[in-house]
């Protein structure tokens, strides 16, 4: 696969529920607002916000870049097998790749993952979904 471009990386974030916006420290970021990549794994409600920077894109070394495509990728699967959507299986994803796999596994695994969810999201916009 060759390399996502910044239209793709932002795609997968919008779809994941991330609004681009600049912020002050950060630079370029895609904002979340429901507290789904809190560290702690709780949601903490509509008044938290999470801050993913736009550089440095690597979701095998990042987990918040991780849990951003695998959200995007869930919900995709969602829309497409019109399922509701199962939060917790993006928490098992993203620990079985963080905890089990090696550096190297991973950094073979994320491309494909980015690539599926981004196949999902243009064959939803294709069906109208």
């Amino acid at each position: 696969m060759p390399d996502l471009t910044q239209q793709d990386k932002d795609e997968l974030a919008r779809f994941a529920g991330g609004v681009s916006k600049h912020g002050y420290y950060k630079g370029e970021c895609w904002v979340f607002h429901d507290g789904v990549f809190n560290p702690d794994g709780i949601s903490v409600g509509a008044s938290h916000f999470t801050w993913i920077s736009k550089s440095d894109w690597s979701p095998a070394t990042k987990p918040e870049h991780g849990d951003l495509v695998l959200r995007a990728l869930v919900k995709a699967m969602a829309k497409k097998h019109k399922m509701s959507i199962l939060w917790g299986w993006q928490k098992v994803l993203a620990d079985l790749v963080n905890e089990t796999w090696n550096l190297d596994k991973r950094f073979d695994f994320w491309p494909a993952v980015c690539a599926a969810a981004l196949e999902l999201i243009r064959q939803n916009k294709q069906e109208g979904a």
